[in-house]
């Protein structure tokens, strides 16, 4: 005798809705648990495909984009901060950026990850122009 089982009692796999981010800082990838992998260095400037919204792990964000790998969300949102004074925008060498107009005071500016120092000088990443990654010295912020 076959058995049947009432299709009313199944329940659809959620499905995760994916969405291409670019990645704004190089970044290591994480496990479920919120351990680094051994080798696992994303380049900055790529896109990731990223599956649903940030997860908290361990009291950072995460976004999943891949199988049990996740990557943290600060270096692809990023963090907004006022500027306390203007603030002239400078490339990864230290050098001033021209291309690129002054921000001026109180303005609020996304940046990527933690501070980083160039040529002595701590700055922020807060942009690319074009494949050039662009900074504003923390000091201003």
């Amino acid at each position: 005798m076959a058995k049947y089982v009432k299709a009313v009692n199944f329940q659809p796999k959620p499905v995760e809705v994916s969405t291409s981010k670019r990645l704004m800082r190089n970044s290591y990838s994480y496990s479920a648990a919120g351990k680094k992998l051994p080798d696992s260095m994303l380049k900055a400037g790529q896109y990731l495909k990223v599956y649903g919204s940030a997860v908290t792990i361990r009291k950072d964000k995460y976004y999943k984009y891949a199988n049990g790998k996740y990557v943290n969300a600060g270096n692809i949102d990023g963090t907004s901060r006022p500027l306390k004074h203007n603030a002239y925008v400078y490339t990864v060498k230290g050098t001033r950026n021209w291309n690129e107009a002054k921000r001026l005071k109180g303005t609020a500016v996304v940046t990527y990850g933690s501070r980083v120092k160039l040529s002595g000088k701590y700055y922020y990443m807060v942009g690319f122009s074009g494949q050039t990654a662009l900074y504003i010295k923390a000091g201003n912020f």
